[in-house]
């Protein structure tokens, strides 16, 4: 068995005991199980759920297509459909749908959709097929009980063309096969290139990847030594892309070889896709080709994003201005998820060591739907969070959602009225590391911080994919604050980038100039009757230029403009101007959002 997530049993504050485990069996599904009830406790249930109800395949154009299917039902509760394509798992996924952005033209897939309930009992199985013209809908029937995971499905289906997972070159392995020659003709008659497979599914992040079984052919007695290459048909298909043959060059009595790829984890997610590559074995006088088709399935590890800073990235909106409702701009989304933090409060937190106690630092359950505020908890049995006000985090992750097949994390950590510069609580402060310096304070919210981070990358096993920061107000108003802000934010983003969990990036994304992109905002300049904050002092424009200039002193960092987020367009929030309105709010997550994909872009991220 080989795990893909963590599995681990955890004691929960409540008193009742989680078993969750995450495995891949050889290859083939992937299971959730959850018990609930004393240590050891088994709840027996043998009864699969039932098929999905109706199953649609639509080719919307020559790339693009979709299959949609309505719920199946189950005697306690469907926690997932698990579906097939061309053979090949996809995974288990929580929608009811799976969109399709990077068909071959012309090409025809097959799809096979199970539910599987929390105790592991999957379903029967319907399947559809994607055709390979556009404009055409297919309506799934039940598969064929072939056990072979759906590789049959194009006669049930519909009888069309399907993708061809793996099917490698006829009589590959005896190298007998002469017509199977080179792409394009083989050059001087000599060389006869054979390969396992011409399409494979390569899995983001899995360490065996996929390999190849390769077969030279020589034909003439001038066995020459042939030298193996892997050709892709872009530079952006070999983005993060690691290829090795076994035998880089076949010496005159050698014929045989491997190829293994593997796709590491980047820097940003990634959606399903396909690449396409060229294997070359070329003796310097004859040259033979075959096409490698790999798609491409994304890591399952949920994208994590750390949320610091002071009370605009808490979120003080307006009071009643959250739009929780169906349809609402601040409805929650299952998939977007959220550590369940305690509030910011003094009585909560009042001994040093407690910031960095992580029962101290969450309510049970330690993961919600992400809801505003995301920074106050949600209580055992009560739907939804009291408060109606809102901050930028949940826009962020609805617009993050967009471009990543994941679940999003997200840890907030966020206080409100706090900076590098002392204040009334002493040590809650986000330096670095402790400082002589009279006018700054401590380290405990950079170390609460961590400890809410790696707390939730262990829980997870998630990726770190970015730090956003909402920030400066507090160190505004000091000549010594302002004159040092930007060294401090330095060095917490160093520390920040260096002190997170380990994740399936490895070691190298980790360290004071890891590839971690790091986002902050601008302050306030809104003006209303409460107060005038469009003019700024000398303290706060070295704060604002601080900001401003980020990406000349942070690596892989950059900053999102508010200067036009004023009313009357954009009403202020709480108190006074010095805090944004939910419209400004939503509007910098999209910000945010837009930012970090710039990050992406620059780093070569293959999607951005």
């Amino acid at each position: 068995m080989t795990h893909h997530g963590p599995t681990r049993s955890i004691a929960a504050r409540s008193g009742f005991w989680l078993h969750r485990g995450l495995a891949r069996v050889q290859g083939a599904i992937l299971i959730l199980i959850i018990s609930l009830g004393a240590p050891g406790a088994v709840l027996a249930d043998t009864q699969p759920p039932s098929a999905p109800g109706s199953l649609q395949g639509i080719r919307y154009s020559s790339t693009a297509g979709e299959i949609l299917w309505t719920a199946a039902t189950d005697d306690t509760f469907v926690v997932g459909y698990r579906v097939v394509r061309n053979g090949q798992s996809l995974g288990l996924r929580d929608a009811q749908s799976v969109y399709e952005p990077a068909l071959d033209p012309g090409q025809a897939y097959t799809y096979r959709v199970s539910a599987v309930d929390r105790h592991g009992n999957e379903g029967a199985a319907l399947v559809v097929q994607i055709a390979a013209q556009r404009g055409i809908r297919n309506t799934g029937v039940p598969a064929a009980d072939t056990g072979d995971d759906g590789a049959d499905a194009s006669a049930d289906a519909s009888g069309g063309q399907t993708g061809g997972d793996s099917g490698g070159d006829q009589g590959s392995d005896q190298g007998s096969d002469t017509s199977a020659g080179s792409t394009g003709g083989v050059a001087d008659g000599n060389l006869i290139l054979y390969r396992s497979k011409k399409r494979a599914t390569l899995v983001e992040g899995d360490a065996e990847g996929v390999s190849i079984s390769l077969s030279v052919h020589r034909l003439k007695a001038d066995k020459r030594a042939v030298t193996l290459s892997l050709v892709a048909d872009t530079e952006r298909d070999m983005l993060g892309l690691r290829h090795v043959f076994s035998s880089k060059v076949l010496a005159s009595g050698e014929s045989r070889a491997t190829l293994n790829l593997a796709l590491d984890v980047g820097v940003a997610p990634l959606m399903l896709h396909v690449r396409h590559f060229r294997i070359v074995a070329d003796d310097g006088v004859s040259k033979a080709e075959k096409s490698l088709v790999i798609d491409v399935t994304p890591t399952a590890a949920p994208d994590v994003y750390l949320l610091i800073g002071q009370s605009n990235m808490e979120g003080y909106s307006e009071v009643g201005s959250r739009e929780r409702y169906p349809g609402g701009q601040d409805e929650r989304v299952e998939r977007i998820r959220q550590l369940n933090v305690q509030p910011n409060s003094p009585a909560i937190f009042n001994r040093d060591e407690l910031f960095t106690d992580e029962a101290a630092n969450t309510k049970s359950p330690i993961f919600v739907p992400a809801e505003d505020p995301l920074h106050e908890p949600r209580y055992i049995g009560v739907d939804g969070k009291g408060a109606t006000f809102v901050g930028l985090g949940l826009t962020f992750a609805k617009e993050a959602s967009r471009a990543s097949t994941a679940n999003i994390y997200l840890v907030p950590a966020a206080w409100g009225a706090t900076g590098f510069c002392a204040n009334a609580n002493g040590n809650i402060a986000w330096n670095a590391a402790p400082t002589s310096e009279d006018f700054l304070g401590g380290t405990l919210l950079t170390e609460r911080a961590l400890t809410r981070l790696n707390m939730t990358l262990r829980e997870t096993g998630g990726v770190l994919r970015g730090i956003l920061w909402h920030q400066g107000g507090a160190d505004s108003n000091n000549a010594g604050c302002a004159a040092t802000y930007a060294d401090n934010l330095a060095k917490l983003v160093r520390r920040l980038r260096r002190e997170a969990r380990v994740d399936v990036r490895g070691r190298e994304a980790r360290g004071d100039e890891a590839t971690i992109p790091f986002l902050l905002a601008t302050q306030s300049k809104g003006d209303d009757e409460r107060g005038r904050y469009s003019i700024f002092h000398d303290s706060k424009l070295q704060v604002d230029a601080a900001q401003r200039s980020i990406r000349s002193y942070v690596a892989y960092s950059d900053f999102v403009n508010n200067d036009d987020l004023v009313p009357p367009q954009y009403p202020c929030g709480q108190s006074s101007c010095v805090h944004f309105g939910a419209d400004a709010l939503r509007e910098q997550g999209r910000r945010f959002y837009a930012a970090i994909q710039g990050i992406w872009g620059e780093l070569g991220a293959y999607h951005y």
